[in-house]
């Protein structure tokens, strides 16, 4: 690679960390290391891909079997918020803990009660009139606490993480 190309791949790496730096990443806040892999082993393009919930132990049992080594695991909860951009916040991730292919699932958990109480401004005018006619008008300002109830779907998002260790199995005829 020319050094201009370089340069050009890593401002361009560069800037896409800062964009997603600038919100925190749950991946990365919630992230269980198996194993360390030397920075010295970074892999700055890693494989992402995603698989539905009920495949996953699969997944991540194939990847075993075929040379890879789990290097860590993220999982939490939250609501929808970070379905759209889970591949780019796991990509993130992978490339800061030198992964070399990292697996993501979301699967709904459960439905919570999220109610709060929120203070509304009540404002009250009172208006009296005096024996003289003259007419005065009182103004009382306070809060009122009303109950909002909301329910939140909640979700698992998972992620495994992988290094390549050993070449990939090659299957030998038997004669």
């Amino acid at each position: 690679m020319k050094f201009g190309s370089f340069l050009i791949f890593a401002f361009v790496l560069a800037a896409s960390q800062l964009l997603l730096i600038g919100c925190a990443n749950p991946y990365a806040d919630s992230y269980t290391s198996y194993v360390f892999v030397s920075p010295s082993e970074r892999n700055p393009n890693p494989v992402v891909t995603s698989c539905a919930p009920e495949a996953a132990q699969a997944s991540v049992s194939q990847y075993l079997a075929s040379g890879y080594e789990l290097i860590g695991r993220s999982e939490f909860y939250d609501n929808d918020q970070y379905m759209r951009d889970s591949c780019a916040y796991v990509r993130a991730q992978a490339t800061n803990v030198c992964a070399d292919v990292a697996l993501y699932w979301t699967a709904y958990s459960h439905t919570e009660d999220q109610s709060y109480e929120e203070d509304v401004p009540r404002e009250e005018k009172i208006t009296t009139y005096h024996s003289n006619g003259k007419k005065t008008k009182t103004v009382i300002e306070s809060t009122e606490t009303r109950y909002v109830q909301k329910f939140v779907n909640m979700y698992r998002y998972c992620a495994a993480f992988f290094k390549r260790r050993t070449a990939p199995p090659v299957a030998v005829p038997v004669n």
